[in-house]
């Protein structure tokens, strides 16, 4: 399998990643088709926004595998914590809006 280069303007790199994440207590919160839909359109929507390249997916019941190229000027790290913040913040909006429940997920924070 031939790896793409990916260029910038004085440099070229392949910064692939496999990322994994699970909700807390790996609950099943992501078995309703429609959370599966809305995490595929932010995903899409906030690797465009950051410059990221989704390669592959796969959002299963609790589980989330992201396959993705991160320019060499953002840190893994910070992939990671735009991608989680990100998409959690804009579902729990998105809940808050269209008052649809998510099974087995309230919406709710606790601040100290």
């Amino acid at each position: 399998m031939l790896t793409k280069l990916y260029q910038l303007e004085h440099s070229t790199y392949v910064c692939q990643y496999h990322i994994v994440w699970t909700p807390r207590y790996r609950g099943k919160v992501l078995a309703d088709n429609y959370i599966k839909q809305e995490l595929k359109r932010i995903f899409k929507f906030i690797a465009k926004w950051k410059g990221f390249t989704l390669v592959q997916w796969h959002i299963g019941d609790e589980h989330i595998h992201l396959y993705l190229v991160i320019p060499p000027k953002y840190s893994v790290s910070y992939a990671i914590q735009v991608l989680k913040s990100k998409s959690a913040s804009w579902l729990k909006k998105k809940q808050r809006n269209s008052q649809k429940e998510i099974p087995g997920h309230e919406v709710t924070s606790f601040l100290r």
